[in-house]
């Protein structure tokens, strides 16, 4: 009986995200292209050890046809969404985001990996989540509050 492809797992955790990341640049290599991304989101925590996993990786940097095309190959691979790693997050890009500020997190001759300083990562949460009327806007800030509050502040 024929019950269809699998579904895509959930969740992408710390191994997995790099794994993904060296085959897009493995291709990027085969291809004759170089990529930087920054990314934001879960990803940028699951790389941190702050959470366990993420449904993608968000990413600041526009992504190019090619450079979807390779994601999009390395995703059926593997089972995954064809946006598993996407550009969703750009609307949230901090104006005038120094490059040179941020954190090099995986470096490949063909791709490089940024994240940007945790201050700028929570306020482009706190963004997001005021944007799109999530509930999580208000739990954020009450917890600043509280966080504030326990140091003095």
């Amino acid at each position: 009986m024929n019950q269809g492809p699998p579904e895509p797992p959930a969740v992408l955790d710390k191994a997995e995200i790099l794994t993904h990341l060296a085959e897009v640049a493995d291709e990027l290599a085969a291809r004759d292209l170089t990529c930087s991304l920054v990314v934001v989101g879960g990803s940028y925590m699951a790389l941190h050890d702050l959470r366990e996993s993420t449904a993608d990786v968000d990413s600041l940097t526009v992504l190019t046809a090619e450079l979807k095309a390779v994601v999009r190959q390395v995703g059926e691979r593997h089972g995954l969404r064809a946006t598993w790693l996407n550009d969703s997050a750009t609307m949230f890009a901090p104006v005038g985001l120094a490059l040179d500020a941020c954190e090099l997190l995986y470096e490949h001759s063909h791709l490089t990996v940024l994240g940007p300083p945790p201050g700028q990562v929570f306020l482009m949460k706190l963004l997001a989540a005021s944007r799109t009327g999530s509930r999580r806007h208000d739990r954020v800030v009450a917890d600043v509050r509280v966080r504030r509050r326990a140091r003095g502040g």
